[in-house]
């Protein structure tokens, strides 16, 4: 992971999720908020339509944007059933910005009154009020923008601006003509239309609340009415299983025990999750430039020697390596540094290159830490990787140089007599990243030291981007492996995973990473106390499961190693099913079959049961619910029926479902 990177222009995917703040319209329906004060969903009869809005100021040139929805530090109060949220946002100048948005019902509309004060003077390009509706959604549709009408594209456009100018409304409407979103302005309120899939999966319009420069003192204020129209039922699912269809083996799902190794939460999830794969750090910053005349191996093991001690973060990921490999866990290894003095610039933030006269030295680095663990802790990692080297998150490789690596590395590796391989790719994300690789992919010398392809999946991918990696595995006969599993690269801002909402955003995200990419092996970011999957109490030894950490239990505990994919259908789009031939039971048959649905509640057909299966085990995570384990449900004529709640995982299996710990640990 790149510690603390924007997850993508707009600021993230949009689903459909479950909030804590709620402002009411209409009965039985709810337009949701989160703590930032983002719009999540508009109120459509029982159920909603999945849209998003953020506060922004970008700055000139639209390189730097200020978010509301990002803000540290913001005020939040209500009052007359209307929430109001407040930030400063500071620029990298130290320009500052005073911001307000509060949130109404008003006639079966959500409003929206956002307010702007210039503290300081900066050169911007407005205040913007981004409004995204996902395009899964809405491609194929329309728009109506200043009284024209144009298309929402099936595929991205060039040029992605498809409409702009003055208007006090904006109306959206699906390609079945059966839904419809209407943003009402002020007369003349300026307003952008484009599509952003070159960011995320959205089409946005951008809604200036003030164009061009505030003064200092100088305040803009906007007023927004939003409702959708149509109807949203909860209409019956038929999930299917094809048994016959095989698509290929699961190696484990785990997690990264990476940052905040030592935090106690480490230990909760190693001990009750049944981790099947992970991956660690290999901690490497602090090491001192080598003696003139010492031979680098020599002195590389000395330094690793010497922070081997009690309550070093070395000693810490050491110990992790033994205990994964005491408990049989296969687990990768990943570094994000190498000593400032390796590389060929003062250290930065991010894209460090290493100087090529240095590369004896790193070598010796990552080969004695590896050979350190190997015999003196008993830990041998799968493979290696520099994390996300195409983004630079800490040290960058083109193409090119990620191929050389991969060969230099390798072969380094090899003549220590190491198992341990390289991982091809280690991406920072999964959209037509894939192409980085292809230096390596036509080097065959390079090819021979990888054993594993790996990618992180933060911001998401469309079916045909994570088919993408699917199909490059299977051709190169490697491992699939999502070494960061992970929703948005940004919600470490405010802790937004903590939020309910990221529950449901990081399911929906698994479920379509799980069917799409078809990797052999998940690792969440993390099962440490970094995007911690427990809650800490002040005192941070005393942790309690999440909704996040029950969604994990239901991955780990019924998809064991060595369970196999099946082919799976849904008639919605809503309700994702997964389905596992798991190792069997006594009986003759395993089977695991998980139901997520992102949206309201609705009854469920599941058919293509196999005809050894009698009877499966039922267990289900949603919002107040962790790991509940419901009464187990007959298989008639190969299928069952059931009900899924709004926002759940439903799990059905032939596997023994264990009590979640619900107590605090330690």
């Amino acid at each position: 992971m790149t510690p603390r990177r924007h997850a993508g222009l707009l600021g993230g995917t949009v689903l459909v999720i479950l909030t804590s703040t709620a402002i009411a319209a209409g009965a039985g329906a709810t337009a949701a908020f989160d703590d930032a004060g983002r719009l999540l969903r508009l109120p459509l009869g029982q159920g909603w339509l999945e849209a998003r809005t953020n506060v922004c100021i970008p700055r000139k040139g639209w390189k730097e944007f200020l978010y509301l929805g990002n803000a540290r530090d913001i005020s939040v109060s209500e009052s007359d059933g209307r929430k109001t949220w407040k930030a400063t946002l500071t620029a990298s100048t130290g320009a500052t910005f005073a911001v307000s948005q509060t949130a109404g019902e008003s006639n079966g509309k959500t409003v929206l009154e956002v307010q702007a004060t210039a503290q300081s003077e900066d050169e911007i390009e407005g205040v913007i009020v981004w409004f995204d509706l996902p395009a899964k959604a809405w491609a194929g549709g329309s728009f109506i923008l200043g009284g024209k009408s144009a298309a929402l594209p099936l595929t991205l456009p060039e040029p992605y601006h498809l409409a702009e100018g003055p208007t006090d409304s904006v109306l959206f409407t699906d390609a079945a003509r059966q839904m419809g979103v209407k943003v009402e302005l002020p007369a003349n309120t300026q307003v952008l239309v484009q599509d952003a899939r070159r960011w995320q999966d959205s089409f946005s319009a951008l809604i200036h609340v003030h164009s061009g420069k505030l003064e200092k003192g100088q305040t803009a204020k906007l007023k927004i009415s939003l409702s959708a129209s149509g109807a949203v039922e909860a209409q019956p699912v038929r999930a299917t299983v094809d048994a016959a269809k095989a698509l290929y083996k699961v190696q484990g799902i785990g997690g990264n025990y990476c940052f905040g190794v030592e935090s106690p939460v480490s230990r909760y999830t190693l001990t009750r999750l049944p981790v099947g794969f992970a991956r660690t750090e290999m901690r490497l910053l602090d090491l001192k430039p080598f003696p003139a005349g010492q031979d680098a191996a020599a002195a590389a093991w000395a330094q690793i020697a010497e922070r081997d001690q009690p309550g070093h973060l070395v000693r810490h990921e050491l110990e992790m390596m033994r205990d994964l490999a005491a408990r049989k866990i296969p687990f990768v290894t990943s570094a994000w540094h190498l000593p400032p003095w390796t590389y060929d610039k003062a250290p930065q933030e991010g894209n460090n290159h290493i100087a090529e006269d240095k590369w004896p030295a790193a070598l010796a680095i990552i080969g004695q830490f590896l050979r350190y663990a190997k015999e003196k802790y008993h830990a041998e990692p799968l493979a290696f990787s520099f994390n996300e080297p195409d983004c630079g998150a800490r040290i960058k490789f083109s193409p090119q140089e990620h191929r050389d690596a991969l060969k230099r590395i390798g072969a380094h590796l090899e003549s220590l007599g190491l198992k341990t391989k390289m991982l091809l790719g280690d991406v920072c994300q999964p959209r037509g990243s894939a192409s980085y690789l292809k230096p390596a992919l036509e080097d065959p010398e390079a090819l021979k030291h990888c054993n594993i392809v790996s990618f992180h999946s933060w911001g998401g991918a469309s079916p045909a981007q994570y088919g993408e990696w699917a199909a490059l595995a299977e051709k190169l006969k490697l491992p699939l492996l999502v070494a960061e599993a992970g929703a948005d690269a940004s919600a470490w801002n405010n802790a937004r995973y903590r939020q309910p909402n990221y529950a449901i955003k990081e399911l929906v995200h698994y479920l379509e990473v799980l069917l799409h990419a078809r990797p052999q092996a998940v690792l969440l970011w993390e099962y440490t106390s970094d995007y911690s999957t427990v809650e800490q109490d002040k005192d941070k030894r005393s942790l309690r499961p999440t909704l996040r950490f029950a969604f994990q239990r239901h991955w780990c505990q019924f998809i064991p190693p060595g369970s196999e994919a099946l082919a799976t259908t849904s008639d919605q789009p809503a309700v994702y099913a997964l389905a596992y031939r798991v190792p069997p039971t006594p009986t003759g048959a395993g089977l695991t079959v998980h139901l997520g649905n992102a949206q309201w509640g609705r009854p469920c057909v599941l058919t293509g049961i196999p005809a050894a299966v009698k009877e499966l085990r039922v267990v289900r995570s949603t919002h107040g619910e962790l790991f509940k384990q419901l009464p187990p449900v007959a298989v008639k004529d190969g299928q069952v029926s059931l009900d899924l709640p709004s926002e759940s995982l439903t799990t059905l299996t032939t596997l023994d479902v264990p009590e979640l710990e619900s107590e605090v640990g330690k």
